[in-house]
Parts: C-alpha cells; structure tokens; sequence
C-alpha cells in the first residue's frame, strides 16, 4: 500500500492530534496534582481557621454589646440635655419677664414712665 500525498497530510495530522492529546494530558495531570496539593493544604488550615472565625465571632459579640450599652448611654445623656435646655429655656423666658417687669416698675416709680413729662433742668 503506497502513501499518497493526501495520505502524508492525514498522518502529519494525526500525529499533530497526537502530540495535542498528550499534552494536554499531561497539563490535565498536573493541574490535577496540584489541585490535590491544595486541598490538602487547605484541609489542615481549617481547624485553624475554624478558631480564628470562632474568636471573630466572640469579638463581634462584644463589640455589638458595647455599641448597646453606648447607645443606650447616648439616649439617656440626650434625655438630660433635652431637659437641660427646656429647663434653660424656661429659666431665660421668667428672668426676660422679670427684667421687663422691673423695667416697667422702675420707670414708673423714678418719673421716666409714658405719663410724666421731661425731666426738667436747672439752668443757670
């Protein structure tokens, strides 16, 4: 059986496939190898990592209840200076009603009132 020239060519490429195949086994191989390496790798990092979410979670814990009591802390300081200012407020409003009351009374008793006249001066 003689080769034809069509015939080289479907060898050449046969033997082309082939070597494609055969290395692409071997590719697949040692990304398989390595894959396993890396599993196992991990595998022995998780109790450690176990650990570490474990105490993460105990650290949120605590941060979630001290941000809790702060919060509360802050209500209640807001309460007080709530209370504070309306007590400063109403404070301010009885000492302007004071001040305009005793205003009122001084300028009655002392003649510079809406009913007295101009205070007259001696000029000699």
């Amino acid at each position: 059986m003689a080769l034809t020239p069509e015939s080289w060519w479907v060898v050449i490429l046969l033997g082309v496939m082939s070597v494609g195949v055969l290395v692409m086994t071997v590719t697949v191989w040692l990304a398989a190898r390595d894959l396993r390496r890396t599993v196992r790798q991990a595998s022995r990092m998780l109790p450690d990592c176990d650990k570490a979410v474990q105490e993460a979670r105990r650290t949120l814990m605590s941060i979630r209840q001290l941000l809790a009591r702060t919060d509360h802390a802050t209500r209640q300081v807001e309460g007080v200076i709530r209370k504070a200012c309306d007590t400063a407020s109403e404070v301010i409003g009885r000492v302007v009603f004071l001040k305009d009351k005793a205003e009122d009374f001084l300028a009655g008793r002392f003649g510079n009132g809406a009913r007295s006249g101009p205070r007259q001066r001696d000029r000699r």
